[in-house]
């Protein structure tokens, strides 16, 4: 009997204590991902002011390249009006191409078509004969109009050069600086997407990462790799914005993703890490559950061998002194144990009624939270609504008894009717 009640306990200890380990895994998981949920989206806000200051600067310094470019140009052009003669000497617009840091110089007449400069191979070109030159042309009409163009390929051979032009101030014509853009992406060199979230950390193990989906390649790390080979999935990238698991080169990494202008920023944290504290928690639980489990199949194994067991024992001996005729011991142990049962049923009741209070309150916490609780929030946000339409109220009715006050005081409306029509 004693293996057998000992078999059953230990099995029925084995399924709770399995059921109670599933539910704490679980919930460890949900609380390991909700962590790092708030964690990823504080992440992503980081990254999005990052190039949003990183764009900011880009701007800048295009703007101030541009501007200092228009300044170059407006020299270039003061120093024509005060010495036209220079004109006409290669070597001149050559020094003052040095003088300027810039690459070429380029001067037309008065019907736009490039007759000095530097650069001798585009001399007789027509600036409304390309469509990178055109815009200039306005400069021609309307000499208080600047141009300072993106980089693009020029008119004349295709080369990729930035130009800014003015108007001449000795006569009508177009005085323009180009430099190869090389320069302003010198500058930019700094403030790439990949320079900005070289610093953003995302855990231990965890990277950060961009691709650029006009092109299709990677904006971090090796940049002549496509987000494929990455191990970045087509339905991944279409779906912009991301919280949760998936797989990125046949790891199950945790990612959060989100769209900037061109760019796809994720961040992916490997399962490993994500799950750590998860497995080290469930671990040390699990030994605490194991040792409590065997402690109580040993000591109840104990307590049933000395108490349940012997007490049968006694039992049976009693039985057959009454069957054989000897009462007076029966009596005697009835005796004895019956103590023992009075408080055996006094500590049952107790535990009877214990649990329909403990239900009473339950039911009682439940109605509080569900019932009263919500009408209370309801009421106060009835009332902080009808206080609020009170304030309006009487701060209309003052508004009209100061308005009457001052009509009263100044016959405004007298001088109304007064007034010739």
């Amino acid at each position: 009997m004693q293996k057998k009640f000992t078999k059953y306990l230990s099995l029925y200890m084995l399924i709770a204590f399995i059921v109670i380990m599933s539910i704490i895994f679980a919930l460890q998981t949900i609380l390991a991902q909700s962590n790092q949920k708030k964690i990823a989206l504080d992440k992503l806000n980081t990254i999005h002011e990052t190039l949003h200051q990183n764009d900011e600067e880009i701007e800048k310094i295009k703007s101030d390249f541009a501007k200092e470019a228009l300044i170059k140009a407006r020299m270039f052009s003061y120093v024509i009006a005060q010495n036209p003669e220079m004109l006409n000497s290669l070597d001149e617009m050559q020094s003052m191409a040095d003088l300027l840091h810039v690459n070429e110089v380029h001067v037309t007449d008065e019907n736009g078509v490039l007759l000095w400069g530097n650069m001798p191979i585009y001399y007789g070109m027509d600036f409304h004969s390309s469509e990178q030159t055109k815009p200039f042309t306005t400069i021609l009409t309307n000499p208080s109009f600047e141009l300072a163009q993106e980089p693009q390929p020029n008119g004349a051979i295709g080369k990729m050069f930035q130009y800014i032009g003015v108007s001449r101030q000795d006569q009508a014509g177009i005085v323009q600086v180009g430099v190869e853009p090389e320069k302003l992406n010198t500058a930019l060199a700094n403030n790439t997407i990949d320079k900005a979230l070289e610093n953003i950390e995302y855990g231990t193990t965890g990277y950060v990462f961009a691709v650029d989906t006009d092109t299709g390649l990677m904006a971090t790390g090796n940049q002549e790799m496509s987000y494929k080979d990455f191990g970045v999935s087509d339905k991944l990238i279409s779906k912009g914005s991301y919280l949760g698991l998936t797989t990125i080169n046949g790891k199950r990494v945790y990612i959060a993703t989100e769209q900037h202008d061109n760019y796809f920023i994720g961040l992916a944290l490997p399962t490993k890490e994500l799950y750590q504290s998860r497995n080290l928690q469930v671990f040390s639980f699990l030994i605490i559950c194991l040792t409590i489990f065997i402690a109580l199949v040993t000591i109840i194994n104990s307590l049933l061998k000395k108490q349940v067991l012997y007490g049968i024992q006694q039992i049976i001996q009693k039985l057959q002194k009454i069957t054989s005729g000897d009462l007076d011991d029966s009596v005697k142990s009835l005796a004895e144990v019956l103590p023992d049962l009075l408080r055996l049923a006094e500590v049952e009741k107790s535990c009877q009624l214990m649990a329909v209070e403990i239900e009473k309150t339950r039911r009682r916490v439940n109605a509080l939270e569900h019932v009263m609780i919500p009408e209370v929030e309801e009421n106060i946000k009835y009332i902080t609504m009808k206080l609020d339409e009170n304030e309006r109220s009487t701060q209309i009715r003052l508004m009209k008894v100061k308005d009457m006050m001052l009509e009263d005081a100044h016959h405004y409306k007298e001088h109304q009717d007064a007034m010739p029509v």
